[in-house]
């Protein structure tokens, strides 16, 4: 920009990309937390869209350790075929609906003002996550072990919830400052 006022002979300016103080503008602090505070919908939102690869083909072609849905149906009813059937795309709709929710979560928590009621509900739902992670753990271990949920497991996943939460609570501080 030469610094002359707009006579409309150009077409298109590009927007000035300075600060109210003529400062260069600067990937600051605000902008680090409002990344950074979407990050836990992006892990959940690729977790959904492997599990809506995954569970599919586990239960249809039998990957992994169960059988596929054609052997264990021999000898079954046509009623037994539609319920299985059902099952399989009512369990795939889990997924495809987190994934959905992750992605509205993502666009709609990145933006420098969102809605006053999104962080908080963010911040007690990551809350409620951790506070029945620690009651699981401290009721049944053994069962949280025989599940599939080992305790470095369980612990990764109570610093990710725990980590959303703080996340969380940082946005809801931050859209309370002037």
């Amino acid at each position: 920009m030469s610094g002359r006022p707009d006579d409309g002979s150009s077409l298109r300016r590009r927007p000035d990309q300075t600060g109210s103080a003529g400062q260069p503008f600067v990937f600051g602090g605000r902008w680090l937390l409002r990344v950074a505070s979407v990050v836990p919908f992006v892990m959940i939102g690729a977790v959904a869209a492997a599990a809506a690869v995954v569970l599919p083909l586990m239960l249809i072609l039998g990957l992994g350790s169960s059988r596929p849905i054609w052997r264990a149906a021999h000898g079954r009813s046509a009623s037994w075929y539609l319920l299985s059937l059902a099952e399989v795309i009512g369990l795939e709709l889990v997924p495809l609906g987190v994934l959905r929710l992750s992605i509205l979560a993502t666009s709609h928590g990145v933006k420098a003002y969102p809605r006053r009621w999104f962080f908080p509900v963010v911040l007690a739902v990551s809350l409620a996550g951790a506070a029945a992670l620690v009651v699981l753990k401290a009721a049944t271990p053994a069962q949280l072990t025989r599940a599939g949920l080992p305790t470095t497991h369980w612990l990764a996943l109570l610093l990710i919830v725990g980590g959303t939460a703080v996340l969380a609570a940082l946005r809801v501080r931050q859209a309370r400052e002037p």
